[in-house]
């Protein structure tokens, strides 16, 4: 989910910005801005222009378990023999 969070502060070593009443420390982002969009995937947060369209999640097609079949037919034994 794409949030504007404050930038509580920012300078060249990192940005923080409060997302969820949560102060997040990123990276610093380069130019001064009093907000900034921020995103949270996959336990990350990253952040994004003002024209950031998010990815629907694509769900997997649940495939169903093959069984494995057993086979019982017996191997003989083989007839290639040592010659001296």
């Amino acid at each position: 989910m794409v949030k504007r969070c404050p930038v509580l502060l920012n300078n060249e070593v990192v940005t923080v910005v409060r997302f969820d009443n949560s102060e997040v420390q990123l990276p610093p982002i380069g130019y001064k801005a009093e907000q900034i969009n921020v995103v949270f995937e996959n336990g990350k947060y990253k952040v994004v222009p003002d024209n950031y369209v998010e990815q629907p999640k694509i769900q997997k097609p649940k495939t169903e378990k093959t069984e494995n079949k057993k086979t019982t037919q017996k191997v003989g034994k083989s007839k290639n023999k040592r010659r001296h």
